[in-house]
C-alpha cells in the first residue's frame, strides 16, 4: 500500500558522501550494511547524517504537505542507510511499526533493474511497487510488512535511505488531539 511517491535524485556531492560512508563502515561483507543501529554518540556518523538533513527535510516536508498533514501536525522523522549486493544477505520481512511510527519511506539511491523491494500482503504474497528506480521515493504505512530480495546483479551495490515519521502532535478542527489507547481481552 503505497501512499505517496516522488522522484528526487540525491545531489552528486551527497551521493558521494553516502558511498564514502558505506566504504568506511561496511565491515561484514556477507551482511547487508545498515546504519539503523548506529549510536548517537558516534560523532562522525552524526555529522554525516546532518549533511543529509537539508535534502531529506525538504523531501519529508513535501510528503507531509501532499498527504495533508503538514499544517495539522508537528512531526519527527528518522532515517538510515542500507546497502546490499549479490554477496550479502537480504533484508527479511519486517515492519517499522513499534508503536509510534505512522509513515515509513524508502529513497532508492542506487538500484539495479531488478525490483528488490516488496510489500507483503496477508496471504504472504510479495507485491513489487513499480516506483523503485534510482531517485524514486515511496511512502507507506509503518505497519505494512515489507522486505528486500537478494540482488542478483554481480558487482552492483543497491543503496537506499529509509526512514520513519511520527506525529508528536496532531490538530483536528483547530484542536490538539490526544491518542488514548484501549486494550481488549478478546
Amino acid at each position: 500500500m503505497i501512499i505517496w511517491t516522488k522522484n528526487a535524485r540525491l545531489p552528486s556531492d551527497l551521493y558521494h558522501e553516502v558511498i564514502k560512508n558505506i566504504k568506511l563502515n561496511h565491515k561484514d561483507k556477507e551482511k547487508f550494511y545498515s546504519t539503523y543501529f548506529v549510536s548517537a554518540k558516534n560523532e562522525k556518523q552524526v555529522s554525516f547524517f546532518k549533511s543529509l538533513m537539508p535534502f531529506y527535510d525538504e523531501c519529508v516536508e513535501c510528503m507531509t504537505k501532499d498527504l495533508g498533514v503538514y499544517h495539522k501536525s508537528k512531526y519527527t522523522y528518522t532515517m538510515w542507510i542500507q546497502m546490499s549486493n549479490s554477496d550479502t544477505n537480504s533484508h527479511s520481512i519486517h515492519s517499522h511499526f513499534q508503536g509510534f511510527e505512522q509513515i515509513s519511506w524508502v529513497h532508492f539511491i542506487n538500484v539495479p533493474d531488478q525490483p528488490c523491494f516488496y510489500l507483503c500482503n496477508s496471504r504472504d504474497q510479495k507485491i513489487y511497487p513499480s516506483m523503485q528506480k534510482t531517485g524514486d521515493i515511496i511512502a507507506f504505512p509503518s505497519w505494512v510488512l515489507h522486505g528486500v530480495d537478494e540482488v542478483k546483479e554481480k558487482n552492483f551495490d543497491r543503496i537506499i535511505v529509509a526512514g520513519n515519521i511520527w506525529f508528536d502532535k496532531f490538530w483536528t478542527n483547530d484542536k490538539e488531539c490526544t491518542c488514548l489507547l484501549y486494550t481488549s481481552d478478546a
